[in-house]
């Protein structure tokens, strides 16, 4: 919103928008829609409207039309961008692992073990009394990211999940 602000107020400053993905990109995948091979069919105004996102998607595409420069951090992100926001980035700018640089497994399995301590010293003091359970034979998991169980692969890390631990297909 502070560029639509910085806009609106003719002030003297510079700005770039970055998208990860757009809003009704996200809603579409989440739908179960075969997004990617029909994106170019997509009736966007019924779509944002039909998914209660109308006010939020027009947000977005006011503010990747107002930005002085608009990135995306994939090229398949700017293809969708183009697409459903009627922008074309003026650049994409890779996110994710550099392989070139990434760490040894010394490196690695040391922070393993330094960090897997201090997280099983934080659930023997919460869970104490509470609930009884070997932590040597406990896995413990974490997820960050949105809440989209769809969108950012849940929904297949707990079909994962299901198929190591019990060998179910």
């Amino acid at each position: 919103m502070s560029i639509l602000f910085i806009k609106k107020e003719s002030l003297d400053i510079a700005t770039v928008f970055t998208t990860h993905a757009t809003i009704l990109g996200r809603h579409l995948c989440a739908g179960d829609v075969d997004f990617y091979n029909n994106i170019k069919n997509v009736d966007i105004d019924f779509e944002a409207g039909k998914r209660g996102i109308y006010t939020n998607y027009c947000l977005e595409r006011a503010i990747t039309h107002c930005a002085d420069v608009f990135t995306c951090v994939s090229h398949i992100t700017a293809f969708e961008a183009e697409c459903l926001l009627h922008r074309k980035p003026d650049g994409v700018l890779p996110n994710g692992i550099n392989s070139k640089r990434s760490p040894t497994f010394h490196d690695v399995k040391e922070k393993y073990e330094k960090n897997r301590k201090r997280i099983l010293e934080f659930i023997t003091g919460h869970f104490n009394g509470h609930i009884n359970f070997d932590l040597e034979q406990t896995i413990v998991v974490f997820i960050a990211g949105r809440r989209e169980f769809r969108n950012k692969g849940v929904d297949l890390f707990i079909e994962c999940l299901r198929s190591t631990l019990f060998g179910l297909s």
